[in-house]
């Protein structure tokens, strides 16, 4: 378990993951009618042309940092310790050779590195700047801000903030985590947790979504930010978009906000945001998986969104 709630363990995942493997439960469900593009309808006995091969495996031989993501041109971004112990952004081949640090000697931590599809700015995490911080960033916890540099580290920008306007300020703990560009790179989104009193009504989870867009000066920013999962002590956590861009795979970890279930028995959504009659300000939401007690979590789609596939706990003792 790499993320999703404060506290899980980080030290187990960093060795075990590697890019493009995933050594782990797989499970599929086949998504009729979830994407809005013309998809192959799967029949019955039919068997998804991504899984009629055999798979094969085999043992890179660099281990990377958590969350590890490719670039359009087949390198790696992760986060590595700098020589100081202070998690850092590096770009790499996929062997590890030819690295170079893209956040060195800047605050950190720093994590989660993604590349935009258009391949002019990656997006990460960062808890610099923060007094109070837990976790680590985008992986569950508090503190963590969005950042977007150029590929080559320069032009840094900060996207989040105590500030912006979606947090309520007063200082209260806030994090935003796993962030994720849209198909096209016109948009990003995330979970977005406030760590609210009791009074208050307790902690808040919602997802958002915004667009991202570049000024005349060369500066990024979130513009139309929305609510697209209401706020409540449900805990979200999201995870891809679909390749259409229709909407984002997304996991609550109290099925449907009833805890009488139990908070480790998370479900698997899809969140519609356009075509078939939804929009970022009216969302469809499909419930995929089954209740089955169990952690189910870090869902992708197949190319042809004719299923999804995605880690989970079931059936484990």
């Amino acid at each position: 378990k790499d993320d999703g709630m404060p506290g899980s363990g980080r030290t187990g995942e960093r060795r075990r993951r590697l890019v493009g493997i995933c050594a782990v439960l797989a499970t599929i469900v086949t998504l009729a009618g979830c994407s809005g593009a013309a998809a192959p309808s799967a029949t019955a006995g039919s068997a998804n042309p991504f899984f009629t091969n055999r798979f094969r495996t085999t043992v890179n031989p660099y281990t990377f940092g958590q969350d590890p993501s490719w670039t359009a041109d087949g390198r790696v971004l992760s986060n590595e310790n700098d020589r100081s112990g202070v998690s850092q952004i590096y770009v790499s081949r996929l062997d590890g050779t030819d690295m170079s640090c893209l956040t060195c000697g800047q605050p950190g931590p720093n994590g989660f590195p993604q590349e935009r599809p258009q391949g002019d700015w990656v997006l990460f995490c960062s808890f610099r700047g923060q007094k109070i911080t837990f976790g680590a960033p985008c992986l569950g916890g508090y503190g963590t801000d969005l950042y977007a540099m150029r590929p080559d580290g320069s032009h840094l920008t900060r996207l989040t903030g105590p500030d912006s306007s979606f947090e309520s300020g007063g200082g209260v703990p806030y994090d935003n985590y796993h962030p994720y560009w849209s198909p096209d790179g016109k948009r990003l989104i995330w979970t977005h947790v406030e760590y609210n009193s009791q009074a208050q009504g307790g902690t808040q989870w919602t997802i958002l979504l915004a667009n991202f867009t570049v000024d005349r000066s060369g500066t990024p920013h979130l513009g139309d930010i929305t609510v697209v999962a209401p706020g409540g002590d449900n805990a979200y956590e999201t995870q891809v978009w679909a390749p259409d861009g229709s909407g984002v795979l997304y996991t609550s970890f109290s099925s449907d906000g009833n805890k009488r279930i139990g908070w480790l028995n998370s479900e698997l959504y899809f969140l519609r945001l356009y075509g078939d009659g939804a929009s970022p300000s009216h969302p469809q939401v499909t419930h995929l998986t089954d209740g089955n007690p169990g952690w189910d979590e870090q869902a992708v789609f197949t190319p042809d969104m004719k299923d999804v596939i995605w880690m989970s706990s079931r059936d484990t003792p």
